[in-house]
């Protein structure tokens, strides 16, 4: 285990997919697994091994382009004000 406790974190993977404007299909591809996969990953179903490894490099990924977004919201505030 890498730390992470008995129980793996808990990831919204609805919430990812649409923080990242795809589509089931999509995020289907990112994992590699189909649709049903993806769409039952969505809805509560088990989620472990590479595809939770890859889940939680997506979350970084979404984690980090919304501190990107918030950071030039409040640079372009400064500019304006």
């Amino acid at each position: 285990m890498s730390g992470e406790g008995i129980f793996p974190p808990i990831i919204d993977v609805a919430a990812l997919r649409k923080a990242k404007d795809w589509s089931t299909y999509d995020l289907a591809r990112y994992l590699g697994c189909n649709q049903s996969t993806a769409w039952r990953m969505e809805n509560g179903g088990n989620i472990s091994g590479p595809v939770l490894e890859l889940l939680q490099k997506l979350r970084e990924e979404v984690e980090l382009d919304e501190l990107k977004a918030r950071h030039a919201a409040a640079k372009a505030a400064r500019v304006s004000a």
